[in-house]
């Protein structure tokens, strides 16, 4: 099969996407395993987060593919926050002796918390 992408739309590219991802998930070998060693990541990305009943609404927009969601429930979210916040006293810890100059804090890739 072949399809001519230089046809189609901004919509219609969304739909094949859509569809594929859909196909791809019914064949073998399933993409969550092995998680890969080596992989291309978008720096800094937007990103979305809000509360929901079943846990936490996270969205990040990759550059290539769009926005894409995660349902992340209650027990994984506080994993997910305890090891961020391990990270990042790690991070203080390892930086030089502070001087009194004001310390900026990271912009967060443009995202918005409810």
């Amino acid at each position: 099969m072949s399809i001519d992408l230089s046809k189609l739309s901004i919509q219609e590219l969304d739909v094949l996407i859509v569809e594929a991802v859909k196909r791809r998930t019914t064949l073998q070998p399933r993409l969550n395993d092995p998680r890969p060693e080596t992989v291309q990541a978008i720096v800094n990305p937007q990103w979305f987060v809000t509360p929901h009943q079943e846990g936490t609404l996270l969205q990040i927009n990759h550059t290539e593919y769009g926005w894409l969601a995660f349902m992340v429930p209650v027990a994984e979210r506080i994993a997910l926050l305890t090891l961020l916040l391990q990270q990042s006293l790690l991070s203080v810890q390892a930086a030089p002796a502070a001087t009194n100059a004001p310390v900026a804090m990271p912009a967060g890739g443009g995202g918005t918390l409810h």
